[in-house]
């Protein structure tokens, strides 16, 4: 199970948002935010990557590799715009994807991705709408929608149901239009320590794989398969309980999909 980066890339993975907020941090507690972040894949080494991470005290307001760069845009302390830009040619930007989130009573409510960016769609090919609804048990579910660009059709792909814990995702499932092809469910474990972005104002509303602790175990079954799999995690701390390095495994519990180091 190929993932680019936990915390940033892959999926929508989330926080509860609840009417405390998490960002906030006791007098005691160290406030650590990432600067770096390396990412490498033993197997696959064209696909290694370095993000350099920019703030305005604890706002994000870019992250950038070698080829891309994605800009954040707050409104108060809630993020409403996130730009994707490529970067490959010195001097020009030339913007890959668009996310605008909307907000109700400082929850998100829905969140529009447009990509797929050329001359002849200079308004993007390509949107996926969500459509966010909280529970009065705490969990969260959206829609997936896709909309045209050009004739504002929408068609509905699906819907995900999210279950936390103490600030965590602890199950995330999607349910298939398609009959054939059985719910995907997703099932995570945690440590007991700080999530490199947890300082990060805004993270926790945008519900972007965001989370309290880090994740140590990720079992997953359904989709086009029916077979169940774990990977698992494993981490080395600084003295103030931030990760400063994670590795993932295969399935196989022995072998290194990938390496996160972190530098703060």
């Amino acid at each position: 199970m190929k993932k680019i980066l936990y915390a940033f890339v892959i999926t929508n993975l989330f926080l509860v948002s609840c009417s405390n907020n998490e960002n906030d941090s006791s007098p005691q507690e160290n406030i650590a935010l990432p600067k770096t972040i390396k990412t490498t894949y033993p197997d696959f080494p064209q696909d290694n990557t370095t993000l350099i991470l920019a703030y305005d005290g604890n706002k994000i307001l870019n992250v950038a590799d070698e080829t891309t760069k994605t800009k954040f845009t707050y409104s108060g302390d809630l993020i409403v715009k996130q730009e994707t830009y490529n970067t490959q040619t010195p001097g020009v930007e030339t913007i890959k994807e668009r996310i605008i989130y909307e907000y109700e009573t400082n929850k998100l409510k829905t969140k529009i991705r447009t990509s797929n960016f050329d001359s002849s769609h200079p308004n993007g090919d390509y949107m996926r709408k969500e459509v966010y609804t909280y529970k009065s048990d705490g969990t969260i579910s959206y829609s997936q929608i896709d909309v045209s660009p050009q004739t504002n059709v929408e068609t509905k792909r699906g819907d995900v149901n999210l279950t936390y814990k103490s600030g965590n995702l602890i199950k995330f499932e999607e349910i298939n239009t398609d009959p054939t092809i059985s719910n995907t469910v997703f099932v995570f474990e945690y440590d007991n320590k700080n999530n490199p972005l947890k300082h990060i104002i805004g993270f926790n509303l945008i519900l972007n794989e965001y989370s309290i602790n880090n994740v140590t175990k990720t079992t997953t079954k359904g989709g086009l398969g029916s077979s169940e799999a774990s990977y698992n995690s494993t981490y080395i701390y600084n003295t103030n309980g931030y990760p400063t390095k994670f590795t993932s495994f295969t399935s196989d519990g022995k072998t290194p999909e990938y390496i996160t180091e972190y530098t703060y």
